[in-house]
C-alpha cells in the first residue's frame, strides 16, 4: 500500500513537473522553440548526411558479401568442375576401348570372340577403376544383350539392379530401365541411395550413350556413379557450410544434389532461375535467403548456394546494430544538448525581455515573439530618441539664447562649459576676441503694422536672418527683449602685414553700420550699441555691459544711431538746468492755461541740456523725473476741483520713452492736455454752442427734413465736429438726444385721442408709423397704442 501511494505521488510530481514545463514552453513561446528547431536542424544535418552514406556503406558491404559468396561458389564449381572432368576423361576412355567396340557390334554372347571380348573388357574396367577416388562406381550397359558389365562383374540387367545394386527406392529399377533405353548425352541423374543398413549411400549418377556421337542408333550406355559425400566434402571447406545448403541442378534444371535436408520453398525458386550466374536475396521458409548461382561451361551443371542472410550479413548486421545505437545516442545527446544550448542562448533575452518590460509601460502591441519585442522596442526607443532629439534641435536656438543671455550677465562659470556642451548648444567661435552689439528695434512699421506680439516676433526673425547674412565671421544673435537682440561677434585680432586695415572695434561699428543700412532700406528703424573688444569667455559679460552702457546714451544722442563705448567717455556733463524759477513759471502757466508759453520754456529747457551741452543718461533721467514731479503737482491741483485727466499715469508714460527727444514730447503733450482741461472748466463759447444745440434741436426736430448734415450747415459746423460737441458736453449722443426730444412731443399728441398714430408720427417727423413704432416700442417697451391706453385709464395722466 506503501509502494502505491509513493508511485501515485511520483506520478503527480512528474504530472506537474510537466505542466510547468508546458508552461515555461507557452511563455517562451515561438522563440525558444524557433532555437531549439535551428540547433535541432543543424544536428540532423549530419545525421541525415551520414544516415545516407552509411547506406551506401551498408550496399555497398552487402554487394561484398553477396560477391564473396558468389566467389565462394564459385570456387565450389571450379573444384567439382575439375573432379567431373575426371568423369568424362573416365567415359572418354571406356568408350574408345576397342573390346567395347566388338561388344557393341556383337549380336551374339555365346561366340568365342564375344566371350574373350568380355573377360578383357571386364580386365580393362578393371584397371580403369583405381584411376579415380572420386568415381564410387560405374559400368557399361549393352542394349543388344541387356547385360550389365561392371569391372568385377557381368550380369544381366534384372538381376543387377535388383540384387547386386538394390536401393530402398522401389523404382529405381525401372528408372534405371527408362534411362538406358533412351539416348543420353551428360545426363545427371539425382541422387539415388544404394545399399542398405551401415553401408547404403548416395550416389549420383552420370549415363552417356555408346558409341559416341551416334543419337539414332546408340547400343549401350555407360553409367558412372559419384559417391554424393564427396561432394557435399567439398561444399564443407566454406565457411558457411554449416549454415548454408548447396544445390546443383543438371542441364535442364533437375535438382540432383542438395546437402538440405528439406528443399521447401527453396526448390520452388531455384527452378525459377533463368540466368547463368547471379546473386540475389529471397525470403524462403519464413527467412530471408541470400541465392548465389552460377553454370558451368563444360558439363552445364548449375550450382546454387542458399546462405541465410543473417549469416551472410552478420558482420554487416552487427556495424549497423551498432551504428543504430550510436545513432540513437547522438540523437538523444545532441537533443540534450540542442536543448541546453538554446536554453542558455534564450536565457539572455529572456532576461532582457523581463528588463524591458519592467522598465517599459504597456503599449498594448501583440507580438509574435521575443525578438520581435525587442525589434519593436529598440525601433520606439529609436524614435522617441529622434522626436528627442528633433525636439532639442528645434530647442536649440532657444537653448543657445539662454546660455549666451546668461553668459553675457556674467550668470555662466566658463570654467564649466565643456567642448560638448558647447557643440551641443551649436556654439563655435574660431576667434578668441569677442564683441557684443545690441540692437533696439524703434519702428518696425513695415512688418509691425499694429504693433502685436507676432509682428513684432516676425520683425526679430528679419533682423536676426540679416545679422546672420551679413556677419563678416563667428557670431550669434540674441534675443533679449521683444525689442531688443543682441549680437555676439568673434573678432580676429587686425592683421600685421594690413595697417591700413580696421581695427577690433572699427568692425564691430563697420559691421553695425552696413547692418543699419540695410535694415533701413527694409523700413526697420534701429539704434545700435557696441562695447570694447576683450579675450576670453569669461570677459563676455564685460563686453555687454559696456553695450549697454552705451545703448543709455541714447537718450541724448537719440533714436536711429549707433553708438560706441569709446564715445561716450567724453561726456562728464553731471548738472541739468531746471531752476525753481522755471518750474514755479510753468505751473503758473499751467493753471491760467497758457500752452504756448509752456511750449515755449520747454524747447529752451532741452537746447540748454541736449544741444548746448551733453548731459549723462543718468542726469538726464534725473531731469525728466524732476519735470514729471511737476506734472504730478499740478495733477494733484487739478484733482481738487473734482476733475480727472485723462490718459493714463504721466510717470510711466515719459519714463517709458527710450529718448530725451520723445520724453520732451511726451511731457509737452501732458502740458497741453492740462491745459486744454483748464480752459474747458470756464463757461465760454463751447456752454454756449452746446446750448444753441440743444434750441435747435427742440424747434426743429418734429421737421421731417430735420437732421445732422441739415443741423451743422445751419450752425456753421462740421458733422464730426457737432457730434463730438456734443458727446463731450451733453454725455449724451446727438442722436439719442433728438430721439428723446421726439419722443417727448409724441406722447404730448398720443394723450389726446384726436390725433391718430400716423399723425403723431408724421407730425414728430417720421415719414410713416411704421418706424415710429418701432422705435416708440424699442424705448418704452410698449406700444404706441398701448400706451395711450393706459394714459386713458388713468385718467389723461401720462406716464
Amino acid at each position: 500500500m506503501n509502494s502505491s501511494m509513493s508511485i501515485t505521488g511520483r506520478e503527480t510530481v512528474l504530472l506537474k513537473w510537466l505542466s510547468n514545463t508546458e508552461k515555461e514552453l507557452i511563455s517562451r513561446r515561438s522563440l525558444f522553440v524557433k532555437l531549439l528547431f535551428s540547433y535541432l536542424t543543424i544536428l540532423l544535418i549530419p545525421v541525415v548526411v551520414g544516415s545516407l552514406l552509411y547506406q551506401r556503406v551498408e550496399n555497398k558491404m552487402i554487394g561484398n558479401a553477396a560477391r564473396s559468396n558468389f566467389a565462394l561458389l564459385d570456387q565450389i564449381r571450379l573444384v567439382v568442375d575439375n573432379r567431373m572432368q575426371e568423369v568424362e576423361r573416365l567415359t572418354l576412355q571406356i568408350a574408345m576401348n576397342s573390346r567395347l567396340q566388338v561388344l557393341l557390334s556383337s549380336d551374339s554372347e555365346e561366340s568365342t570372340e564375344s566371350r574373350a571380348a568380355f573377360y578383357d573388357f571386364i580386365r580393362d574396367l578393371d584397371r580403369s577403376r583405381m584411376s579415380s577416388s572420386f568415381i564410387d562406381d560405374f559400368y557399361v550397359y549393352l542394349n543388344n544383350s541387356q547385360t550389365i558389365i561392371s569391372p568385377i562383374r557381368k550380369a544381366k540387367a534384372s538381376l543387377f539392379f535388383e540384387h547386386v545394386q538394390n536401393s530402398p527406392d522401389p523404382g529405381y529399377p525401372a528408372l534405371m530401365k527408362q534411362t538406358l533405353s533412351e539416348y543420353h548425352r551428360h545426363l545427371y541423374l539425382h541422387s539415388i541411395p544404394l545399399g542398405s543398413g551401415t553401408t547404403q549411400k548416395k550416389v549420383l549418377t552420370y549415363v552417356q550413350s555408346l558409341p559416341l556421337g551416334q543419337k539414332t542408333s546408340f547400343k549401350g550406355s555407360l553409367v558412372i556413379q559419384i559417391d554424393e559425400q564427396q561432394v557435399k566434402d567439398l561444399a564443407r571447406q566454406i565457411n558457411w557450410a554449416s549454415e548454408g545448403h548447396l544445390y546443383v541442378l543438371n542441364p535442364q534444371g533437375e535438382l540432383i544434389m542438395t546437402t538440405s535436408d528439406s528443399t521447401g520453398d527453396l526448390e520452388r525458386l531455384i527452378g525459377k532461375l533463368n540466368d547463368q550466374t547471379g546473386y540475389h536475396s529471397e525470403m524462403a521458409d519464413g527467412e530471408m535467403t541470400m541465392l548465389s548461382y552460377t553454370t558451368s561451361e563444360s558439363n552445364g551443371l548449375r550450382y546454387v548456394s542458399a546462405v541465410p542472410r543473417s549469416v551472410v550479413m552478420a558482420g554487416v548486421d552487427e556495424i549497423k546494430t551498432w551504428a543504430v545505437m550510436l545513432l540513437a545516442v547522438c540523437l538523444i545527446a545532441g537533443t540534450i544538448a540542442c536543448y541546453s544550448m538554446a536554453y542558455r542562448n534564450y536565457s539572455p533575452i529572456r532576461d532582457m525581455v523581463e528588463a524591458i518590460r519592467k522598465g517599459r509601460r504597456s503599449t498594448g502591441l501583440r507580438v509574435s515573439n521575443e525578438i520581435d519585442f525587442i525589434k519593436s522596442t529598440l525601433l520606439d526607443s529609436m524614435q522617441e530618441e529622434n522626436d528627442l532629439r528633433d525636439t532639442l534641435s528645434r530647442q536649440e536656438p532657444a537653448i543657445r539664447a539662454n546660455f549666451l543671455s546668461r553668459l553675457f550677465r556674467g550668470q555662466v562659470d566658463p570654467s564649466a562649459v565643456t567642448g560638448e556642451s558647447i557643440d551641443f548648444m551649436g556654439v563655435r567661435f574660431l576667434a578668441e576676441a569677442f564683441g557684443v552689439i545690441l540692437i533696439d528695434i524703434e519702428n518696425g512699421s513695415r512688418f509691425a503694422k499694429e504693433g502685436s506680439e507676432p509682428e513684432w516676433i516676425l520683425v526679430q526673425f528679419v533682423v536676426s536672418n540679416i545679422c546672420k547674412e551679413l556677419m563678416p565671421g563667428d557670431g550669434y544673435t540674441v534675443e533679449l527683449d521683444l525689442q531688443r537682440l543682441a549680437v555676439l561677434m568673434s573678432v580676429s585680432k587686425p592683421d600685421p602685414a594690413d595697417p591700413g586695415g580696421l581695427s577690433e572695434n572699427g568692425r564691430l561699428r563697420s559691421f553695425a553700420e552696413r547692418l543699419k543700412a540695410t535694415l533701413d532700406h527694409y523700413q526697420i528703424q534701429t539704434t545700435m550699441a557696441f562695447g570694447g573688444v576683450h579675450c576670453g569667455m569669461e570677459q563676455t559679460g564685460r563686453a555687454y555691459a559696456e553695450a549697454l552702457a552705451a545703448l543709455d546714451y541714447r537718450i541724448t544722442m537719440g533714436q536711429g544711431t549707433i553708438i560706441g563705448y569709446e564715445e561716450i567717455g567724453g561726456m562728464e556733463q553731471r548738472i541739468y538746468h531746471y531752476p525753481l524759477e522755471t518750474e514755479t513759471q510753468m505751473i503758473n502757466m499751467a493753471k491760467s492755461g497758457d500752452f504756448p508759453g509752456i511750449d515755449k520754456l520747454l524747447d529752451q529747457i532741452y537746447a540748454i541740456n541736449f544741444v548746448n551741452s551733453r548731459i549723462t543718461p543718468e542726469v538726464g533721467k534725473c531731469l525728466f523725473f524732476d519735470m514729471t514731479g511737476t506734472l504730478l503737482k499740478l495733477q494733484n491741483v487739478f484733482s481738487g476741483s473734482g476733475k480727472k485727466l485723462t490718459g493714463g499715469d504721466p510717470v510711466k508714460s515719459v519714463l517709458g520713452c527710450t529718448t530725451a527727444e520723445e520724453m520732451f514730447q511726451k511731457t509737452r503733450e501732458w502740458y497741453e492736455s492740462f491745459c486744454s482741461a483748464v480752459n474747458e472748466e470756464r463757461p465760454d463759447h463751447g456752454e454756449k454752442l452746446f446750448q444753441r444745440i440743444k434750441d435747435y434741436v427742440d424747434a426743429n426736430c418734429t421737421d421731417s427734413n430735420f437732421g445732422l448734415a441739415s443741423m451743422a450747415e445751419e450752425l456753421g459746423l462740421t458733422q464730426q465736429y457737432l457730434s463730438v460737441f456734443f458727446k463731450k458736453y451733453g454725455d449724451q449722443n446727438l442722436k439719442d438726444y433728438i430721439m428723446a426730444v421726439r419722443l417727448r412731443a409724441a406722447k404730448r399728441m398720443l394723450a389726446s385721442s384726436e390725433f391718430t398714430i400716423t399723425q403723431v408720427a408724421k407730425a414728430i417727423g417720421y415719414a410713416n408709423d411704421i418706424g415710429f413704432i418701432r422705435v416708440f416700442k424699442k424705448n418704452e417697451g410698449i406700444t404706441p397704442g398701448r400706451y395711450r391706453e393706459i394714459v386713458a385709464e388713468n385718467g389723461g395722466k401720462q406716464g
